[in-house]
């Protein structure tokens, strides 16, 4: 079971880390509002199937944590990451993903009473560290200087880890795939509202929309309004629907801390589509990336 689990989170950190990058391609086109409302719809789309029967299989009881659930998981952070992303780079969001588990180890201790060793504190006082660098260090030329576009992230992040702790914690023993099935309904259609009040026919048929564009690193060229709705039939469907099945599988195997730790690999996979697109990543930010994902290592080292 460990290697099917580590399989797993390899297979999670390819998906998510390469999300960032198709949120890119959605962004010259759509709008942050459209990017992450079309995210949303296409993988409630991909999972209108199995939410169906998921009434019938989920206690009723239990539908206002789904609810809870889908909306700290996907919602919120989908439209903070589609913002955030107008103004950095893919690399500088994976980096901060990272702070995923160490939110989720200090909300699940503060909340949840689990307890911390010393070593797991100084874990979390590294990763803080370099989150806070990272976000007055997060533009394209590495210049320390004040944005709310990082915040945006790890306000994400928090999103992230406070659903872990709430899954973990009340939502043990639904099927992962039921459960994110029926918090992706809900949700679905929230974005359906958000969607047909974004103007997104107007956006569709601007002259711009119907430009080439050209993805030189996989080869694809095509009219860009094309282009972007494919990246995010994509996103939707692997990014937000599959992902979130293997999460909460991953979850239920392992243990919620391990399931977090697929932050390690996202950043790796965001820097690579980054250079692949012909972006940069400073000295400064691969710094900060050594002492997030180093703080994320000592809090969940064997040691302690």
């Amino acid at each position: 079971m460990r290697y099917k689990a580590w399989l797993l989170l390899i297979l999670l950190a390819l998906i998510w880390g390469s999300s960032f990058m198709l949120m890119g391609i959605g962004l010259k086109v759509f709008t942050p509002i459209q990017v992450a409302s079309l995210r949303i719809l296409f993988a409630g789309l991909a999972l209108v199937g199995v939410a169906l029967p998921a009434f019938s299989r989920i206690p009723r009881a239990k539908w206002g944590l789904i609810f809870a659930s889908g909306m700290l998981g996907v919602f919120i952070p989908a439209f903070l990451f589609a913002y955030a992303l107008t103004h950095m780079n893919m690399a500088v969001a994976g980096i901060l993903n990272a702070m995923t588990p160490l939110f989720t180890l200090l909300i699940a201790v503060l909340f949840f009473e689990q307890k911390a060793s010393t070593y797991k504190w100084i874990g979390m006082a590294v990763g803080f560290a370099g989150s806070v660098i990272l976000t007055l260090a997060s533009n394209r030329d590495g210049k320390f200087e004040w944005s709310i576009y990082p915040i945006l992230v790890l306000v994400a992040t928090i999103c992230y880890a406070l659903n872990g702790n709430l899954s973990k914690t009340f939502l043990q023993g639904i099927a992962p795939i039921y459960l994110t099935a029926l918090s992706q309904f809900w949700i679905t259609l929230l974005a359906i509202i958000v969607l047909w009040n974004s103007g997104i026919v107007e956006q569709w048929h601007l002259p711009a929309s119907a430009k080439p564009m050209t993805l030189t690193w996989v080869g694809i060229t095509g009219e860009a309004r094309w282009v972007a709705l494919g990246s995010m039939v994509f996103l939707g469907i692997s990014s937000t629907a599959i992902a979130m099945v293997i999460f909460n599988k991953l979850m239920q195997m392992t243990s919620i801390i391990f399931a977090s730790t697929v932050t390690y690999l996202i950043p790796l996979v965001a820097i690579g589509w980054e250079v692949a697109g012909g972006g940069t990543i400073t000295v400064i930010q691969c710094f900060c990336m050594a002492l997030i994902v180093g703080g994320v290592y000592i809090t969940n080292s064997s040691k302690n």
